[in-house]
């Protein structure tokens, strides 16, 4: 929608491991977009890696469009790095942290 090369974990990739899921978004300098906050036990806890970056949507939206277009919306701002950096979101702002 946005024209961003995207692969879903789960449906066009099978990765069973938080651990695996972050390693290969490492692997293809992806920036890894998710709703589980295990992630951030796994980078600030095990010290892994986040290469471009790991964006943690701290609210369950419904509709994934939504999340794509709040997602579009930060991008376009120019306000945020990712590589290198957790970004975590939630219903009123966006916080980053450099890892």
């Amino acid at each position: 929608m946005l024209a961003h090369d995207v692969v879903r974990v789960g449906t066009e990739v099978r990765i069973p491991e938080d651990e695996d899921v972050l390693a290969f978004a490492v692997k293809e300098q992806r920036i890894l977009i998710t709703h589980d906050q295990d992630f951030g036990t796994l980078v600030f806890e095990r010290k892994r890696r986040v290469g471009e970056g790991v964006v943690l949507f701290r609210y369950e939206s419904a509709d994934p469009e939504e999340v794509a277009k709040r997602l579009g919306r930060i991008i376009r701002s120019g306000v945020f790095v990712f590589q290198g950096r957790f970004t975590t979101v939630d219903e009123h702002k966006v916080r980053q942290r450099e890892v």
